[in-house]
């Protein structure tokens, strides 16, 4: 016999509840926590960012996820501290950028004194 049916439901949308049955909750909260930590850490690699994350679990154990430092990131956070004192993150963001400013106007300059000829 040939099935011409699909044999899953496959991926559905699933309504956003409080979920009910302990042992679910626990389940989900770990899932999707390592998710999270996951998903903070390739923001901290992609973007240089620091993160700090602090949460509850459902039986009240805390967690937390700090990028550089937990102590550091809070004590910034506290003091309202922006730029941290050993990160070069920024330097290289303003040396980039003053690279970028320098090549638009080198073209910019080029474009003003030979511009294009139209016949």
């Amino acid at each position: 016999m040939i099935s011409s049916g699909k044999k899953t439901k496959g991926k559905q949308k699933i309504e956003m509840k409080l979920i009910e049955k302990e042992d679910d909750k626990v389940v989900t909260f770990s899932k999707r926590r390592s998710e999270i930590y996951k998903k903070i850490s390739e923001i901290t690699t992609l973007c240089g960012a620091d993160f700090l994350f602090i949460c509850f679990s459902p039986a009240g154990k805390p967690f937390s996820f700090g990028h550089h430092s937990i102590k550091s990131i809070a004590k910034r956070f506290l003091d309202n501290n922006i730029p941290p004192s050993d990160d070069n993150t920024r330097h290289l963001v303003e040396n980039y950028l003053k690279e970028r400013i320098n090549n638009i106007i080198q073209l910019v300059i080029e474009l003003v004194v030979c511009p294009a000829k139209t016949t």
